[in-house]
C-alpha cells in the first residue's frame, strides 16, 4: 500500500495574520520584528507564529522559540499563550518521532484550553494527540482523539477544520482495513474541500480514495485518481505527495499484470503486459528518483520492492537484485523504527494501565465508605497510605533518577537515550563554544587548603551553570578549573554566538565583582580568561559507565586556543564569531595572533554591549 497522505497538525490551520507572505518571506518578516517587539503577549503570539512556522522545515527551531513563548507566557500570566506554546513544542518533538514527549506537551496544552474553555484549541490539540497515536500505531486512540477533534470543530462550524480531521479519520479506517467507511469519510471531507476551495486538501483527498480503490482491487479508479491528484499537484506544488503519486501509480500498473486484471490492462495497456510493466517501471524509477530528491527516504522500502517485482518479471534479474537488497535495507531500518514505535507504545499502555490501577482501588476505597464498612475502611485507609506512601516513593525515585539524567545530558538526548536506549551522534554546522580558565590555578592551589579550594572553585562554577543556563547554553564539562559550554545544540539557535558573548560577559563581571570582593576581605582570588570561537561540531554520547554528552572537531580547538591566547578579565573571540556579533557588541581588533598549533590567527577582545541591544533571553 502507498502512503497515506495525513493534513497533519502540522500543516492545518496557519492562522497568521501576514497578509500573502508565506514560507521563507513570512519567517524572515517574523524575525526582523521579534528584537524590537515588547514584553507583552503580542511578543508571545509573534513567538508563536515563528515556531510554528519553522515547523516545516527546522523542528528543532520550533522547540526553540515554542519554548521562548512558554517562558514568556509564564512571566505574563497568558494561559492560552501557554497552551499554544506548549502545542507548539509537542508539534516540534513530534515531527522528531519523539512521541513521548510530544505527547507529554501536548497533553499539558489541552489541559489548560480546556480550562479556558477554547473550543478551537482544544480541537487543534485533541488532533495533533490524535496523529501521534496513530503514527505509533495505536490506531483507535488515534480515532478516539480524532473524533474528539471533530466534535469541537463542529461545535463552531470550522468546516476548513472539519474536512481536515474527516480526511485523517479516513486515514485511520485505511489503516484498520474498514475500506468502505474510509471512502464515505473521505467523500465527506471531499465535498466540503471542493466548496472552501482548499486545493492541497483536494490532493490528500483524492490520492487517499486512490489507495483504497487500490487495496480494494479497484485498478481502473485507482490509476484515474492518481492521475486527478498529479493534476493538483501542479497547483500546489508539493513534491513529497507527487512522489508518492508517481510511485504509486508505478504500483497500479504492476498489480494489473499480478492480478492478472484484464479489464485494467486493456484499457491502460492495450491488453499487453509488457506494456504495463515497462509502464510500472518508468513510474517507479521516476518516483524513487524525485524521494531521492527531496531527501526523504523514509518511504522508499516499498517502491524499491515493487520495482524488483517489476523488473523480475521484465527478465532483468540483475536490476531485480539491486533494487530488492535496497528494499531490505530500507526495510531492516524500517524494522528497527517500528520496533521503538512498539516499545514506546508499551511504555504508555503501561503508564495508562498503572492509572487505571490506582483508579480502581481509589474507587473501591470510596464505596467501602459509603457502606459503613468501618473495619474495612480501616483496612482500606492503612492500605491507601501504604500504596500512597509506595506511590510517592516511586515518584519521587523516578523524579530524582530523570533529574540525575537531566544533569548529565541535555533534555532533548535525555529523551532519546530512554527512548531508543542509545542517542545518535550529530553534527551541527554552526554553535559558539566558550573555554573559561583561572590564571595561575596551580600556584594558587599550593596556598589554600583543600576544602577552601574546592568550596572556591564550587562557588563560581555555580554561578557560571547559573549565568549560561538564562542563556539555553549548554554546559559540557570542567577540567579542573577549566569551563567548556556550547550555544546551539542541541537545539539550535539563530543567536547562538550573541547568546554565548552575553553569557561570557556576565561570567567576566561576576569574577571583577569576586576579586573585588576578595580584595576587600584580603584574601586569595582567581583571575580569569574567556575564549569563544563559532563553528562545525560533532555531539554525542561517549562511554558507557559514567556515560558524557561531549563535543569534538577542530572548532573545540580553536575555541580552547581562544581563551590560552587571551588575557585576564577580557572575552576574547575569533573572527569567525566577532562576524557574528560585530553589530551586538563593541569588539577591538587585537591583530593576528600566535595560537599553539593554529598559527597566526585573527582575534578581537569583546568590550561590551551597546545599550541599544537587547539580548533575549
Amino acid at each position: 500500500m502507498k502512503k497515506l497522505l495525513i493534513f497533519t497538525a502540522l500543516v492545518c490551520f496557519a492562522l497568521s495574520a501576514f497578509g500573502q507572505k508565506q514560507g521563507q518571506d513570512l519567517i524572515d518578516s517574523l524575525e526582523t520584528r521579534l528584537p524590537k517587539a515588547k514584553e507583552d503577549t503580542n511578543k508571545v503570539n509573534l513567538l508563536l507564529d515563528l515556531s510554528f512556522e519553522y515547523a516545516r522545515i527546522a523542528p528543532a527551531k520550533t522547540i526553540y522559540f515554542g519554548k521562548k513563548a512558554l517562558m514568556l507566557s509564564q512571566k505574563l500570566e497568558f494561559d492560552k499563550g501557554a497552551a499554544g506554546a506548549n502545542r507548539n513544542i509537542g508539534m516540534g518533538y513530534g515531527a522528531q518521532s519523539l512521541y513521548p514527549v510530544a505527547l507529554d506537551y501536548y497533553f499539558k496544552a489541552l489541559k489548560t484550553f480546556e480550562e479556558l474553555d477554547d473550543v478551537t484549541g482544544i480541537g487543534k490539540v485533541k488532533l495533533s494527540i490524535g496523529l501521534i497515536y496513530s503514527e505509533m500505531g495505536d490506531q483507535d486512540k488515534a480515532l478516539s482523539f480524532y473524533q474528539g477533534a471533530l466534535n469541537q470543530f463542529e461545535k463552531i462550524d470550522h468546516r476548513p477544520a472539519i474536512a481536515k480531521t474527516l480526511n485523517n479519520i479516513g486515514v485511520v479506517y485505511t489503516k484498520q482495513k474498514q475500506y468502505k467507511k474510509a471512502l464515505a469519510i473521505y467523500r465527506r471531507s471531499l465535498i466540503m474541500k471542493q466548496e472552501e476551495g482548499d486545493i492541497s486538501g483536494l490532493e490528500s483527498n483524492i490520492s487517499n480514495m486512490a489507495t483504497v480503490n487500490f487495496e480494494m482491487g479497484e485498478l481502473d479508479t485507482s490509476l484515474a485518481y492518481f492521475q486527478k491528484a498529479i493534476e493538483l499537484n501542479k497547483e500546489t506544488g508539493n513534491n513529497l505527495f507527487l512522489a508518492v503519486h508517481i510511485s504509486s501509480i508505478g504500483n497500479v500498473y504492476l498489480k494489473m499484470v499480478e492480478t492478472n486484471d484484464v479489464g485494467a490492462l486493456k484499457k491502460h495497456a492495450g491488453g499487453d503486459r509488457q506494456k504495463a510493466l515497462l509502464l510500472a517501471k518508468s513510474y517507479l524509477n521516476d518516483g524513487i528518483e524525485l524521494f531521492n530528491e527531496i531527501g526523504n527516504l523514509g518511504d522508499l522500502s516499498l517502491y524499491y520492492q515493487s520495482l524488483s517485482k517489476t523488473l523480475e518479471l521484465l527478465g532483468d534479474m540483475d536490476g531485480s537484485l539491486k533494487y530488492y537488497k535496497l528494499f531490505e535495507a530500507a526495510k531492516d531500518s524500517a524494522f528497527s523504527q517500528e520496533n521503538t514505535k512498539k516499545m514506546v507504545t508499551m511504555q504508555l499502555q503501561f503508564d495508562f494501565d498503572k492509572k487505571q490501577a490506582v483508579a480502581k482501588k481509589e474507587l473501591l476505597h470510596a464505596k467501602w465508605v459509603s457502606n459503613g464498612f468501618i473495619g474495612g475502611f480501616s483496612v482500606m485507609l492503612l492500605f491507601a497510605i501504604i500504596f500512597l506512601y509506595q506511590r510517592n516513593r516511586i515518584r519521587k525515585g523516578k523524579k530524582l533518577s530523570d533529574d540525575l539524567l537531566l544533569n548529565i545530558l541535555p533534555e532533548e538526548v535525555a529523551e532519546e537515550l530512554k527512548l531508543k536506549g542509545a542517542s545518535d551522534a550529530r553534527q551541527y554546522e554552526e554553535v559558539s563554544i566558550l573555554f573559561t580558565d583561572f590564571k595561575g590555578f596551580t600556584q594558587l592551589s599550593e596556598q589554600m587548603n583543600p576544602h577552601d579550594l574546592v568550596a572556591e572553585i564550587d562557588h563560581c562554577f555555580r554561578k557560571f551553570d547559573e549565568i549560561i543556563t538564562r542563556y539555553d547554553i549548554e554546559k559540557i564539562k570542567t577540567i579542573g578549573d577549566a569551563y567548556m559550554a556550547v550555544s546551539g545544540l542541541p537545539v539550535e539557535s539563530p543567536e547562538h554566538a550573541i547568546k554565548m558573548v552575553a553569557a561570557a560577559l556576565e561570567i567576566r563581571d561576576f569574577m571583577e565583582d569576586y576579586k573585588r570582593q576578595r580584595q576587600a576581605e584580603n584574601r586569595l582570588f582567581f583571575e580569569i580568561r574567556i575564549g569563544i570561537h563559532t563553528g562545525e561540531v560533532v555531539a554525542g554520547i561517549v562511554g558507557v559507565k559514567k556515560f558524557a554528552y561531549d563535543i569534538w572537531g577542530d572548532s573545540v580547538n580553536t575555541a580552547a586556543r581562544m581563551e590560552s591566547s587571551g588575557e585576564v578579565g577580557k572575552v576574547n573571540v575569533s573572527e569567525t564569531t566577532y562576524q557574528l556579533v560585530q553589530s551586538n557588541y563593541a569588539c577591538t581588533f587585537r591583530g593576528e595572533i600566535e595560537a599553539k598549533g593554529k598559527g597566526k590567527v585573527n582575534m578581537y577582545f569583546v568590550e561590551y554591549q551597546p545599550e541599544s541591544v537587547v539580548v533575549e533571553i
